[in-house]
């Protein structure tokens, strides 16, 4: 929008020591990758759609396709891990989809949505993200048998 490029920085995250705790890693793995992506996906493409300027829709149309190979990486990692770690792993990843659940589960507050600029609001946000969790989430996470509450996510 101001006529130049811009990118972002390093991300602090991407450039932290990785533990080797399997809590951890699953607990980040179904938080940040399986939810977090998976919704990712589905909130860029919803900012894809409501966004005026096609060269604008595009871009968050490329970032979805994006999150969308990370949620995939994401399932399959877990679905390894659950094979490899077995009730350990299981048990961790059935806490962090309650605690993703929790998370992402409510309206968050967002204090400047400009729809037609991808930018959508706390409400949309929060409807979009109950419908991921109960239609897409739950049931892939139900594929690994592992249980998902939809109290928190409905």
């Amino acid at each position: 929008f101001g006529n130049k490029k811009v990118g972002p920085d390093k991300l602090l995250a991407a450039v932290a020591p990785v533990g080797s705790d399997m809590n951890a890693f699953v607990h980040s793995l179904v938080v940040e990758g399986c939810v977090g992506e998976t919704l990712g996906t589905a909130e860029g493409r919803e900012a894809a759609q409501k966004a005026k300027w096609q060269d604008l829709a595009e871009a968050l149309s490329t970032i979805a396709d994006d999150e969308e190979r990370h949620a995939t990486l994401a399932w399959r990692t877990l679905k390894w891990a659950l094979d490899t770690f077995g009730k350990a792993a299981h048990d961790a990843a059935t806490r962090a989809f309650a605690e993703a659940s929790a998370i992402y589960g409510a309206d968050p507050p967002v204090p400047h949505a400009a729809e037609d600029l991808g930018m959508l609001s706390g409400k949309s946000l929060g409807t979009l993200r109950r419908q991921v969790l109960s239609h897409v989430v739950a049931p892939c996470a139900q594929a690994l048998g592992i249980p998902f509450d939809l109290a928190d996510a409905s």
